[in-house]
Parts: structure tokens; C-alpha cells; sequence
């Protein structure tokens, strides 16, 4: 029974890219049911001449069947259009119009635009470019191009009319018959395709949480045995007077100072991806003043200034936290990879408050950075020429604090000069705060 189905006669995959390959297979065995019709037809009535045309069109779409199930596609269509197309017009041209042959050039035009992929345009309006013009040939020609000829020699006419009108009016409900149920069939894929997607998200989704969370309980673990580890080794450092082994207590420190910087920056990286925005008024001013004196005080350097220009003032609604993570890891690197030989380190502050965004450029007069490696300095772990003893993961946790506040991060620099930091922030207000916080806390859901 499955010889009956129009589904069973291809091959080919059924996916949605196959779906105008399958339709030509079984235009092309439509054909050849309609052909096998009109030789039954012509036989039956002792049309022997049109029989040759009906056997000609038999092997002509059994040829096509048969290249176009072996995936030669393209080739198939353009002899499909081509030779069915000059085959028909010939047809057309022998025997008298009343027989009704020219009916099926207008199931072909629906065929046309069928078989042809949206990347196939151009070969798609040159085949009904060629069709038009061998139907207005006929129409002008009064359907004798060749003269007065009839093949039926009055036979099988008012019979292969039928034919060909039954056969026109099929392959047109056909066509539109199988393209929805083809289309139903890659509709119902997709929609299980994209609730296994869906599925498999939510696995990973959760797989991600779990495992953000193991790292943020393992980075917090692994705090308390390193703060003891520095504790016992500033108290050895200090009573315990060779100078050699006060060399390996320094070295040790600096590998344990390594190691809680680079869990800060992974405790940093996991809170990040975990916590919701929580909006706020935050005084940026304020906050970089304190953030750059709390590091100056760490690193005791002799001679800095941090200077502003721009709008100080004022309240600006966002994240206090991811605010005090990217300004804290901005102005860390600037003060880790100043100019030494300048003879004094200084950081500028622009603050620029526009309708929608804050702007917020931060220079230094640091070493700079070389234009190779601009593109790069935001790729997780990724460590610069001047770089080797750092995580490589801090500019990454700061352009994604700004991605998750809304905003977006530049860098350019002036190598052995200067190096500048822009972040841009969303610039709300008190009521769209609110709005923000809400929607932020429905998508962390």
C-alpha cells in the first residue's frame, strides 16, 4: 500500500533544505502516471503518433526520477525545466489546441516556483521566463509555430482533453496538497527540535549553576587555610632573623598573595554570573575616590594624583557592587602597570552624563598597552606581554559587570604613555530603576 502514498516515492531525507528536491521527485512520477494515462489513451483509440510523444515524455521523467534521487538536484530542475517544458511546447505545436496540452503549462508555473530553493532565485524566474515565452510563442503562433500539423489525426482529441485538464487540476491540488503537509512535517520537527533544545538548556542551566556554585564555595573554602598560611608566614618573617630564609617567606608570600587574588577574581566572576542587578543611587565620584585610595594604601606608592573633570555630582542609578568590581580592577591595573620613571603616577576621571548613558573615561600614564594586544585584553585568562603573574581574568570579570549593568567597555592606548578605559553604563532614573530591577529579576528566574 505504501506504493500508493506520495511519500513513499523519495528517497531523499525529508528535512526541510530536501524539501523541494522530494517535490520534484514526485512531480516527476506525477508526470510519468500522466503520461502513462495519455498512452493508455492514445493506444486505446490507435493514436499511434501521439503515442511516440507520451513514450518520449515517459522516459523523460523517469530520467529525471532517477538523477534527481541519486542527488544531483540542480541538474534535475534545469532538465526538468528545460526538456519538459521544450517537450510540452512541441506537443503543444502538433496537435490541435483542442486537445487541451496546453493546460499543463500552467501546473508547471506552480511547479516552477516549488522545486526551486530561495538560493536558487535567479535559476527560479529564468525557468518562468523561459515558460512564459514558449506559451506566448504558442499563443501568437495561434498554437501552429510549425504550421497547420495534428498528429491525432482527429483522433483521441476530445478524450486527451480531459486527460489533460484532470491532469492539470491534480498536479495542481497536489502540489498545494503535499507543500502544506511537507510543511506540517517541518513545522513538527522544529517544534521537537526546539523543545529537546529547551530541555537540553535547562540541563545545561542548570549544570552551570551547580557548578558556579561548587566553584564560589570552593573559592571561599580555599580562603581561610591561605589567610593562616600568610599569618604563619608573616609571623616566621618576623622572628626568625636569617636572611635566607626570610627570602623564602617573601617568595612564599607573593605566590600565596597570587593565589587569593586570583580566588578574588573567581568569587568576583562567580557573584557576577549569580547575583542579581540590584539598582541603587551610587556617587561614582565618591566611589572611585575611595576605591583609589583604598589600593594606594596597599601598594604605597610615593607620589599619585587622581583628578576629575566632567559632572561630579549627582546620583547614578545602578549595581554598587559590580560599580566597585569593574572601578576596582580598572584602577588595580593602571596602578600595577604604571611608569615607574614617571615621576608621578595619575589617573584622570571624565564623567559625562548623557540622556540615556553615563560615560565614564578613566586615563592613566601608565606603560600602555601594545595595539596587538588591545583586541585580546577582555578574553578570559588572557595575559599580556607585562602581564605574566596576573589571573587573566580581570578585565574579563569587568566587561562582564558592564554587559550585565547593560552597558559596554573600550579600550585604546598610547603605548609607553598612556592607556584609557571607557565604560558606558545606562543612565536611569529613580522610576526606571525600578523597572530595570523588576525585569532583571523575572530573566534571573
Amino acid at each position: 500500500m505504501n506504493l500508493f502514498r506520495p511519500s513513499s516515492w523519495s528517497t531523499i531525507e525529508r528535512t526541510f533544505e530536501n524539501r523541494s528536491a522530494i517535490l520534484l521527485t514526485q512531480f516527476s512520477m506525477i508526470g510519468f502516471l500522466g503520461s502513462a494515462v495519455q498512452l493508455t489513451n492514445d493506444l486505446i483509440l490507435f493514436n499511434f503518433k501521439g503515442m511516440i510523444l507520451d513514450f518520449i515524455l515517459l522516459i523523460i521523467f523517469i530520467s529525471i526520477y532517477i538523477l534527481n534521487e541519486s542527488g544531483r538536484f540542480v541538474l534535475a530542475k534545469v532538465l526538468f525545466i528545460i526538456i519538459i517544458n521544450g517537450a510540452l511546447f512541441l506537443a503543444t505545436a502538433v496537435v490541435p489546441q483542442s486537445s487541451g496540452v496546453h493546460f499543463i503549462f500552467f501546473p508547471l508555473m506552480v511547479v516552477t516556483f516549488l522545486i526551486f530553493n530561495q538560493d536558487e532565485t535567479v535559476l527560479k524566474y529564468a525557468s518562468l521566463a523561459y515558460l512564459v515565452f514558449l506559451l506566448g510563442t504558442l499563443h501568437i503562433t495561434d498554437f501552429q509555430p510549425f504550421g497547420e500539423i495534428n498528429w491525432t489525426e482527429g483522433k483521441a482529441e476530445a478524450s486527451s482533453y480531459l486527460v489533460n485538464l484532470a491532469i492539470s487540476i491534480f498536479t495542481i491540488v497536489f502540489s498545494l496538497h503535499h507543500m502544506n503537509e511537507m510543511n506540517g512535517e517541518v513545522i513538527n520537527n522544529l517544534n521537537a527540535a526546539q523543545k529537546e533544545l529547551k530541555e537540553k538548556n535547562t540541563k545545561l542551566a542548570k549544570a552551570n549553576e551547580e557548578l558556579d556554585y561548587f566553584v564560589y564555595s570552593a573559592s571561599h573554602d580555599l580562603k581561610a587555610p591561605l589567610t593562616t598560611i600568610m599569618g604563619l608566614v608573616n609571623l616566621a618573617n618576623y622572628e626568625v632573623k636569617d636572611e635566607k630564609s626570610n627570602k623564602y617567606f617573601t617568595l612564599i608570600r607573593g605566590r600565596v598573595e597570587r593565589l587569593m587574588d586570583f580566588i578574588k577574581d573567581v568569587i568576583e566572576l562567580s557573584r557576577n554570573s549569580r547575583t542579581v542587578v540590584d539598582y541603587e543611587g551610587v556617587d561614582l565620584k565618591k566611589t572611585i575616590e575611595e576605591i583609589f585610595e583604598d589600593l594606594l594604601d596597599q601598594e604605597k606608592i610615593p607620589k599619585s594624583r587622581l583628578s576629575f573633570c566632567g559632572e561630579e555630582d549627582g546620583l547614578s542609578y545602578t549595581d554598587k557592587s559590580r560599580i566597585k568590581i569593574i572601578f576596582s580592577n580598572i584602577i588595580s591595573n593602571s596602578i600595577k602597570y604604571r611608569n615607574t620613571s614617571n615621576e608621578c603616577f595619575e589617573i584622570k576621571v571624565r564623567i559625562k552624563k548623557l540622556a540615556s548613558d553615563t560615560i565614564i573615561d578613566i586615563q592613566d600614564n601608565g606603560i600602555g598597552i601594545e595595539n596587538d594586544e588591545i583586541g585580546k585584553v577582555f578574553d578570559m585568562f588572557y595575559k599580556g606581554s607585562a602581564s605574566k603573574d596576573s589571573s587573566g581574568l580581570g578585565l574579563y570579570i569587568v566587561k562582564n559587570a558592564v554587559e550585565k549593568l547593560g552597558g559596554f567597555i573600550e579600550l585604546s592606548s598610547v603605548p609607553k604613555l598612556s592607556t584609557t578605559v571607557r565604560v558606558v553604563i545606562p543612565n536611569l532614573n529613580d522610576s526606571s530603576k525600578l523597572m530595570y530591577k523588576k525585569q532583571d529579576r523575572v530573566s534571573q528566574k
